[in-house]
Formats: C-alpha cells, sequence, structure tokens
C-alpha cells in the first residue's frame, strides 16, 4: 500500500492540473474570439484571400482581410469582401463578430458614399453595441456626405 503522505501529495497533484484545466478551459472561453483574430491579423493576405476563396464562412476572416485592404487603400477591393460578409449575416446573429463586420462594412459604404446602404448596417451594428466609435463615425461619414454637416458635427461629438 501507498504510504499516506504520498498519496496526499497525489491528491494535491491532481487537484492543481484540475484547477489549471479549469483556468485555461475559461480563458479560452472568453478570449478565443481575440485570439483568433490576433492569429488571422497575422496571416498575409495571399493567404487570407485563399481561405476565404475556400469558402470559410468566418465573418472575422472577412473583417480582418477587409479592414487589411481599406487600411492599405485598396477600398475597392474591400468593398465587395465586406458585403459578402455581410451578405452571410443571419439576420439573428448577434455576436460580437457580426457587430464588426457590420461596423466596418458600413463605415466602408458610407465612406464611398453609398449612405443608402450604410445606414442600415451602423444602425444595426449600435443596436449590437451602442458604445462602438466605428458606428458614429460611419453615421457621421454618411451626413456629410449628404451635406447634412450639422447632424454629422453631431454625430462625432456623441
Amino acid at each position: 500500500p501507498m504510504p499516506p503522505a504520498r498519496r496526499a501529495a497525489r491528491r494535491r497533484t491532481a487537484a492543481l492540473a484540475a484547477v489549471l484545466l479549469l483556468l485555461a478551459g475559461t480563458f479560452l472561453w472568453f478570449r478565443g474570439d481575440a485570439l483568433r483574430r490576433q492569429w488571422l491579423e497575422r496571416l498575409p493576405t495571399d493567404q487570407l484571400r485563399s481561405r476565404l476563396t475556400a469558402g470559410d464562412p468566418d465573418p472575422d476572416l472577412r473583417w480582418v482581410l477587409a479592414g487589411r485592404l481599406d487600411r492599405d487603400g485598396r477600398h475597392d477591393d474591400a468593398l465587395p469582401v465586406w458585403r459578402t460578409g455581410v451578405g452571410l449575416l443571419r439576420d439573428h446573429d448577434r455576436s460580437g463578430a457580426a457587430q464588426r463586420l457590420l461596423a466596418g462594412a458600413g463605415l466602408a459604404l458610407a465612406r464611398n458614399g453609398e449612405v443608402e446602404a450604410a445606414t442600415p448596417l451602423l444602425e444595426r451594428a449600435g443596436r449590437l453595441d451602442p458604445l462602438d466609435p466605428v458606428v458614429f463615425l460611419g453615421l457621421a461619414w454618411g451626413q456629410f456626405h449628404l451635406r447634412r454637416l450639422d447632424p454629422a458635427a453631431e454625430q462625432c461629438s456623441q
């Protein structure tokens, strides 16, 4: 038979391992989306495009690729990515990924002068996250395109 001291040490080790697994699982549960976005941000653009053409339905993939294209000044290439990403969202999708995609697409469309298409996306994104500054920026940009400068300034001050 095993001595009591050794048995107690094994129990402590097993309990510690269980606690560590629980903590790791909790971390991944709450931070998994952010870690995935960071991983996608590190992929080269051509690899993101190949995943997109392979039919990956991930909204974060579209958000990362379209955002990168926008930051690189390739707005004409980013618009179709934004549009298809929004088209793939379900009406009842309330995820953070959906909110980011809606806000980014709305801002891109507003910046392109497509205010009528941008406004419902930005409003939906605003309902999902009322504090997202991208929503206010997109709405202000749309007002600016419509030459409504007072409402644009009001949107920016919120």
